[in-house]
């Protein structure tokens, strides 16, 4: 199916697009990824709910890397081809330009696979997954909120039960916990 000639222009374009995709990918996840986490942490959420927020974070990332780095990568392998004059030998050999076309095509065709993938099917999941989380830490923050302003929790020890107790015997409960 493929000949010598498409997997080495594949195997040119590959590179070059893997490291970007993670170059690219890593630039777009950082200010996101630093904001969301510092309200997180400060919101006192778990690291583990921390993690899985930023991990839904990477489909909208995706969705804009993935093109980015397909074109970086044909343009990257096809200059180094033409740096090192493999062109000129490639025409030499009889080779036409419109028969290089069929592994960018390729290459092309999986890049807006991938990206269609990440926009119609893991962004709209990984945002209502991500909404969710979002709910639930908020909830977890303005409870914890909650009882460390208003110095008075529910006691849980056997003679005051039902009772509001001071700060410091609600802290005392609130470690059995």
């Amino acid at each position: 199916m493929f000949t010598t000639l498409d997997r080495y222009l594949i195997r040119e374009m590959v590179l070059p697009f893997v490291l970007g995709l993670v170059v690219l990918t890593f630039l777009l996840q950082v200010p996101p990824f630093l904001q969301q986490s510092a309200s997180l942490v400060a919101g006192g959420v778990p690291w583990s709910t921390i993690l899985r927020a930023l991990y839904m974070l990477l489909p909208q990332a995706l969705s804009i890397t993935i093109p980015m780095a397909v074109l970086l990568g044909i343009l990257v392998g096809f200059g180094r081809l033409a740096a090192d004059r493999e062109f000129v030998a490639m025409q030499a050999c009889g080779v036409s330009l419109v028969r290089l076309l069929r592994p960018v095509i390729l290459v092309a065709a999986l890049g807006t696979a991938a990206t269609a993938y990440e926009i119609i099917v893991s962004l709209p999941a990984a945002h209502l997954t991500l909404r969710a989380i979002a709910s639930s830490a908020v909830r977890v923050s303005a409870r914890i909120r909650l009882r460390a302003s208003s110095g008075i929790g529910l006691c849980t020890s056997s003679r005051r039960r039902n009772m509001f107790c001071t700060t410091s015997s609600w802290l005392t409960s609130a470690r059995s916990w």
